[in-house]
Order: structure tokens, then sequence, then C-alpha cells
């Protein structure tokens, strides 16, 4: 077998093995059919053990340079020794994907995960119609029922949708279908769901999507240098959402009079880093039931429960290669790739979706800068001699 078909081989692998992990992960973890035991044995089978296995024998087979082998190791040590300490294991797929090497096909990836994300929703929406899985749930908080569609959380199927119309724009740009999905995103968030941040979030990309068009049909190369260099600040604020959350969780800053805007997530932020402190390498980080002994509840910000659960270096790696991957969008004009980055990263101060890779595709993107890789993803708006 030649190493052409040796990679298209690992890959085609590689992309049942995520999808599998994906699906098995949403419905143990993030649906009602997580109440049968099966279905978490077959994600713990799936996600801990055949993810593994899968990306270390396509590591062992993609790898020929010994320097290469070696970052590989590095980082699957890294992804062991802070996932060990914390409370669950959300970086394991991600860290192991990453070591497979700069050969891995992140367009196909996100496909897969695309795929999974929809048969996932898809099945769980209509158990929920039909009463197999709960459809609305109390919520003491509100005092009201609302809307869950067969998931855990309100948040979460929007939070699928809103990764499934963010992709298929980013794939398949020139369809209509992405302004569908969008829409359709948006209707689901507010109107049933009522989650506030998906739905603001929906309706941005749905709104980007349009703007995005208008503007790729000027003629006017000044408007079209002018849209890239306001992104391009909006890119770089967006990665200092990280740096403000941990101001406000240290109380270096005052945000008390946000609190009620974020729905108490500010307080609750304060709480867990005065309970947790910091650590290098992680630790145990409750939440949900069994935080609430220690008068805590719910840590809804993506940077602080990485800081306090996987520790100091997996954070600062975490930042220094999140605000590479800007600056190299920036300087290749991958502009809907960096579009992504910035929603995601902005989402991330209310959910903690931004480090779940199962609800993030653009985690993938970090390939680019650890692998430093050249090609040149096919779903971006433009090409290199254009101003985006």
């Amino acid at each position: 077998m030649n190493r052409r078909k040796l990679v298209i081989t690992t890959q085609s692998i590689l992309n049942v093995s995520i999808f599998l992990w994906s699906l098995t992960d949403i419905f143990a973890y993030a649906t009602f059919f997580g109440d049968f035991e099966i279905t978490k044995i077959i994600a713990y089978a799936f996600g801990r053990i055949g993810l593994r296995v899968i990306c270390i024998l396509c590591m062992l087979i993609k790898q020929k340079k010994a320097s290469e082998l070696f970052k590989s190791l590095v980082i699957i040590a890294l992804a062991e020794i802070t996932n060990r300490n914390a409370t669950t294991r959300i970086f394991i797929p991600i860290m192991y994907l990453l070591a497979v090497g700069k050969d891995v096909d992140d367009t196909k990836i996100i496909k897969t995960l695309l795929t999974a994300n929809i048969l996932a929703f898809s099945i769980v929406f209509f158990s929920s119609l039909i009463g197999i899985v709960p459809k609305t749930i109390y919520y003491a908080s509100t005092g009201a029922d609302r809307y869950v569609l067969g998931f855990r959380t309100a948040n979460t199927g929007p939070i699928i949708l809103f990764q499934i119309a963010s992709a298929v724009w980013l794939l398949y740009r020139n369809s209509k279908f992405s302004y569908i999905t969008a829409g359709f995103a948006f209707l689901i968030s507010y109107f049933l769901c009522n989650s506030r941040t998906a739905s603001i979030l929906s309706l941005s990309l749905f709104l980007l999507e349009i703007f995005w068009w208008i503007t790729i049909n000027q003629k006017s190369k000044l408007l079209k240098k002018m849209v890239w260099k306001v992104m391009y600040g909006i890119g770089i604020l967006a990665s200092l959402v990280s740096i403000l959350s941990i101001a406000i969780a240290t109380k270096w800053i005052d945000a008390s009079s946000l609190n009620e805007l974020f729905s108490g997530r500010i307080f609750l932020m304060q709480k867990y880093f005065t309970y947790y402190g910091l650590t290098l390498w992680g630790q145990r980080v409750l939440t949900g039931a069994a935080a609430h002994q220690y008068g805590l509840s719910t840590l809804d910000n993506s940077y602080v429960y990485m800081l306090l659960s996987y520790g100091l270096v997996l954070f600062l790696l975490f930042i220094y290669y999140f605000i590479r991957v800007i600056l190299t969008y920036r300087k290749e004009h991958k502009s809907q790739r960096l579009a992504v980055i910035i929603m995601y990263a902005i989402y991330g101060f209310s959910e903690t979706v931004t480090i779940r890779f199962v609800y993030n595709y653009s985690l993938i993107f970090l390939k680019d800068v650890i692998w430093k890789s050249k090609k040149i993803y096919t779903g971006d708006v433009v090409n290199e001699n254009s101003p985006y």
C-alpha cells in the first residue's frame, strides 16, 4: 500500500472513530438517553478507549519523523496528566486528535462532526415529540417548565444547532441551506428553548451570513478591507475574553454590576475561584448537584473552568495557541474560520462549550499552528489575493 492510500485509509478510520465518539457522547452525557446504563458503557468504550487507540495507531502510521513523533507523545502526555486530575475528560478527544499530526484532514473531521450532530439532534428531537424522552423539564430558578427537547438542559439543543448552522456556513457558504439552518437554530433557541445566549449567537450568525454575502458581492476593495480590519480587531478582543474572565473571577476587575445580566454567572465564577484556587496540573472541580453542599452550583465560563479543572499549564498553552490561530488566519485571509473562532470565543464567557470539542469543532483549527499546516482550507470565502 503506497503512502497516499495509507493516508486516505487512516483518515477514513479516524472519521468513523470521531463519528461514533461524538454520537455516543451526546447521547450518554447530553440527553435523557444517558439514564440507560448501556448508553454510558457504549460511550465509554468509544470515547475513553476506542478513540484513544485509533488516534495512537493513526499517529504511529502517519508520523515518520522522530521530532514529529516526539511532539505527538508530548501532546498525549499532557492530555493524560491534566485530564487525570480533572472531573471530566473533555480535552481527551481533541488532544489525541491533534496528536495524530499535520496530515489530519480537518475539513473531513468537521463534516464528520456535522453529520453526527445532525443525526443526534434529529433522533433526540423526534424522540421527545413522541414521548420517549422528556420534552420539557421544570426549572426551579424560574418556577416554570422549559423546553429541552430530550436534552439535559434547555441550552444543549440550541448549542448543537448553532454548531450545525456554523459548520454548514463554513463548508457550504454558497448554499441557501446555510441561511435556513441559521434561521432554524435561532427560532428553536429563542422561541422554544428560551436560550438567550444560543439565540443571540444564532441570530448573529444569520446576520453575518447576509452581511457576508452583501460584502463579497461589492466591487469596492476599500469596503472589503475596512470590514476585514474590523473583524480582525474583534478577533483580537475576543482572544482577550479569556483574560477578562480570569480578571473577573479573581476580582481584579469589579463586574458585580453585570451579575444579573449574566444570570448570576459573575458571582459563581468568583466563588469557584475562591474555593478551588490555582494548580499547575488541574484538580477535580465539582459542578451541579454534587457541588451544592459546598455552596456552589454550575461554572458556566469556559476559561475559568479550564483554568481550575485542567491547570495553569494547559490553560496558558491553550491561550497561546489560540492567539496564534487568530494571527495566522489574519495573515492567510482565512476569514470564515476566524469568524467562527470569534463567535465561539465570545460564547465561552457564559458557557463551557468553547472547550468541548463535541460542541465546538473549531478546536481542530489549533492543528494549523501546532503543526504549522500549509494546507489552504477549500471552504474559505476568498483566496490569498483577496482583502479577506
